[in-house]
């Protein structure tokens, strides 16, 4: 007879990293900036971020073989996030990105790591949202 899966279980958490960052980032930022808050039990199943100059957010996709999503800044700005930054909002018209494209992302799951800077970069989980049955 198997045991009943509870909530905690060490059964992996599906989630969606999304990365905001500046021109200057690369993949190995990123890679780093993430692994810096990673947790054992996060299986990463997408990436999102701005859908600018995001070729680093790309690679670093690839590099974990999952799906990249890219949201346009009205897109962003449409996500309520709990700390909007101004100064973001200035530099790409969107209040967030790595929060509000974690949200997105994840198609709307909950953001379980707030937006996080480590360097040129900065991260944000969202819980993948459960397909209906």
């Amino acid at each position: 007879m198997s045991e009943p899966e509870c909530a905690g279980s060490d059964r992996a958490e599906s989630i969606v990293v999304g990365v905001g960052a500046t021109a200057a980032a690369t993949a190995s930022d990123i890679a780093a900036g993430f692994a810096s808050v990673a947790r054992p039990k996060w299986t990463v199943v997408a990436v999102a971020t701005l859908n600018r100059k995001h070729s680093a957010v790309e690679a670093f996709a690839c590099s974990l073989s999952v799906p990249m999503s890219v949201w346009t800044a009205a897109e962003l700005a449409s996500v309520f996030v709990p700390t909007p930054s101004s100064l973001v909002d200035d530099a790409v018209g969107t209040p967030s990105v790595a929060e509000a494209a974690a949200v997105l992302g994840s198609g709307g799951g909950t953001l379980i790591l707030g937006k996080t800077k480590v360097g040129p970069v900065t991260i944000a989980v969202a819980r993948a949202a459960l397909p209906e049955e």
